[in-house]
């Protein structure tokens, strides 16, 4: 029995032998193929390969076009080797006797149909049958013009109906239907069931999602406990005249930077009345409070628009597959370059430190100091209305409420950062790579999204603790308010869902790919960064939207900036940050942007008075930004950080030579330009006029008195 079974296993041992040399090399694993190809362009095709390991020869593959495919014409062939590939080699994975390699094949150029069959084979020779292993596939075409129509449909959309989100509803539906063969029916499913279930399917995109949840929670906890009150109360303590009621809403302002919804609604709600008696203007105050809410959160890495940029940033990346550059880094190395948002702040607080203003503001504050009228009319007379996230009126209210769990979200997200950095490089160098512990390698390496997500959550149980253990609210309240204000953020999810859904569906479509073959040749690189800052700015002033701007434009900036400066990470930088800054002038000058409104009902002014008065300010940082900021640092004229300097110094200089004191009447520069161009000026003769008049009445009446009632007779 055991010389039978020694002869059978032999006998298999030996008939393997023989029939090894007949095994195939290799199998196609998986196959990356696009959806649709541009006439003119190449196809892109990655190919990973389950090699035997016990083969070391080379295999010959070809990539054919046609229907049948016995009738299919070989528009592209070549080797693949099993040690080096064509291109790109992963690291090797054994599995039950095979090394998987991946290899991306290039100079594949398609025939200009609406529709193609396309076959990759792996050829062996010496067999009966030489195809070892093959795929197909089929792959529209289109011109590379048609590429634009949904980007223009969406575009459209928004601007006509003022929604981002149903704008990009649209144009992702549009690039799904371009991208199945023009099927309606199929782009709507593929819609569904592909591009907005793959937003959702990535654990990134999961964490952001549950970060802007806490957060907001957090912030609504934190208002509802009259934290947010206490503290812009303590520091408005020393608001005692006009110029200390402005540095204290500029302060409160600054402070206030987790959320600028948030902002727009505490800092104009408590610092209105305060202003209201020291005579500031309504149009001053809501200045002050609009630039210091979306402007401040969005250049402060810990707020609820990092999670929004982190979440663009990040998906571009992932698209053109940037494996090197780590989102967050790329946030925090964009900052210098933020022009638009940074000038206007600190244009802001220069106009409260020189008391100087012009245009507009200028009236509006004489207004204010002369006549002792802080709005023109009765328009600032909004109703007031009931916040439920105000603190009951038997609310203590205590600063270190809000301090608290504020100033631990901030600090559990820089240790996390670090620690999850720590952590993983720890686990390169345990993996045998060369790895250096530092500062900057550890917190590249972090998580931001873990870190973020950590942060809020312990940031929401803090707000739990500390308000149940002063009795001010219970667990059970605690929660329905962190519910009540997870509502307020429902809206930018579902618009950051669809941001990730139409960045897949545009790369899908190659609209990028197009942009850049066409302005390649036509547009210099060095003008990029200006021209996303313009369109931004355009984009947002007319919808009135900031992050649906944003949305909007970086699928189609980011993937044309890495391919025209690839080599220059510079210019990339500077790009990623027009497209970043450029959408804050909508959110701060259009008349139906949401913070607009929010922050003219929270400081009692009226809509129109309130973009009208700063519309000068806006204008100024813009043109400030683009013709000394990303035009001469684009064609590296001076560093980013230069240009940053130079715009501040720049808007510093228009404030001395065209503005003026609100306490003086004297006729500024701006106000005769103002009367050149035909805008009124009237406030500040009427000013003029009054004080004339009174002066001259006070002189008649010293005259009458000396000369007696004889004066006062007729002849």
């Amino acid at each position: 029995m055991r010389l039978s079974s020694i002869i059978l296993r032999s006998s298999v041992l030996f008939a393997s032998s023989l029939f090894a040399q007949d095994l195939p090399k290799a199998s196609i694993s998986n196959v990356v193929i696009p959806k649709m190809v541009l006439y003119g362009l190449e196809m892109p095709l990655d190919v990973t390969l389950q090699w035997n390991t016990q083969q070391t020869t080379n295999l010959t593959y070809r990539v054919l076009e046609g229907w049948p495919i016995e009738q299919a014409s070989i528009i592209n062939e070549g080797t693949l080797s099993p040690h080096d590939g064509k291109q790109i080699q992963l690291k090797g994975k054994y599995n039950q006797g095979q090394a998987v390699t991946a290899y991306s094949l290039e100079g594949i150029n398609l025939s200009s149909k609406v529709s193609r069959s396309v076959h990759l084979q792996l050829i062996q020779e010496g067999l009966e049958n030489p195809v070892i292993s093959s795929y197909s596939a089929t792959v529209h075409g289109m011109p590379g013009w048609v590429t634009l129509i949904p980007v223009i449909i969406m575009v459209t959309m928004c601007i006509l109906s003022d929604q981002a989100l149903f704008a990009l509803i649209i144009g992702v539906f549009c690039a799904s239907w371009f991208l199945n063969g023009f099927n309606p029916v199929t782009g709507l499913l593929r819609m569904l069931d592909t591009y907005i279930v793959g937003a959702l399917a990535d654990s990134d995109h999961a964490k952001l999602a549950l970060f802007l949840f806490y957060l907001s929670g957090l912030i609504a906890m934190v208002q509802k406990s009259g934290g947010a009150h206490a503290v812009a109360e303590k520091i408005t303590s020393l608001a005692t005249n006009r110029y200390r009621g402005q540095l204290a809403t500029f302060g409160v302002g600054l402070a206030i930077f987790l959320d600028d919804t948030a902002s727009c609604m505490v800092v104009g709600a408590n610092m209105q009345p305060i202003s209201d008696k020291v005579l500031i203007s309504r149009e001053k105050l809501s200045f002050i409070v609009h630039a210091t809410s979306a402007c401040v959160s969005s250049v402060i890495p810990i707020s609820s628009w990092v999670g929004f940029q982190l979440a663009l940033v990040g998906s571009q990346l992932s698209n053109l597959n940037i494996t090197d550059v780590d989102p967050f880094m790329l946030l925090l190395e964009s900052l210098q370059s933020r022009y638009y948002p940074i000038v206007y702040i600190f244009f802001c607080g220069l106009t409260i430190f020189a008391r100087r203003e012009f245009g507009s503001m200028l009236v509006a504050e004489r207004r204010s100091h002369f006549e002792g009228k802080v709005v023109e009319g009765d328009e600032g007379s909004l109703p007031n209305q009931v916040d439920p996230l105000d603190p009951h009126p038997d609310t203590p209210l205590r600063w270190w409420n809000g301090a608290i769990p504020i100033g631990l979200t901030i600090v559990i997200t820089i240790v996390s950062l670090f620690l999850t950095g720590y952590y993983a490089l720890l686990d390169q160098y345990n993996a045998g790579e060369e790895v250096v512990f530092n500062v900057a390698n550890i917190a590249g390496a972090g998580s931001p999204y873990d870190s973020l997500l950590y942060a809020a959550f312990i940031g929401d149980l803090s707000c739990l603790f500390l308000y149940k253990v002063q009795k001010i609210m219970t667990v059970t309240e605690s929660v329905a308010i962190l519910v009540y204000g997870i509502k307020d953020v429902v809206s930018t999810l579902l618009i950051l869902i669809m941001a990730w859904s139409i960045g897949t569906a545009f790369d899908d479509l190659s609209c990028a790919k197009f942009l850049s073959s066409l302005l390649s040749s036509n547009l210099p690189p060095q003008l990029l960064p200006a021209l996303s800052f313009v369109l931004g700015a355009i984009i947002s002033f007319v919808t009135g939207t900031s992050w649906g701007t944003m949305t909007i434009l970086f699928p189609l900036i980011v993937p044309l900036a890495y391919s025209t400066a690839k080599d220059d990470h510079a210019l990339f930088v500077l790009t990623v940050s027009s497209v970043l800054a450029g959408p804050l002038f909508g959110d701060v000058s259009s008349p139906i942007s949401a913070n607009t409104i929010l922050t003219s009902l929270s400081c009692k002014v009226s809509v129109q008075h309130h973009v009208n008065s700063q519309l000068a300010y806006s204008l100024l940082v813009l043109l400030t930004s683009l013709v000394l900021g990303y035009l001469p640092v684009g064609y590296k004229l001076y560093p980013q950080w230069a240009g940053l300097l130079i715009c501040c110094a720049f808007v510093t200089i228009v404030l001395v030579i065209f503005g003026g004191s609100p306490a003086s009447k004297k006729l500024t520069l701006s106000d005769w330009i103002m009367t050149r161009l035909g805008f009124k000026v009237a406030e500040i003769k009427d000013i003029d006029e009054i004080s004339r008049s009174q002066e001259m009445s006070n002189e008649f009446k010293e005259i009458d008195t000396s000369r007696g009632p004889e004066v006062h007779k007729t002849k």
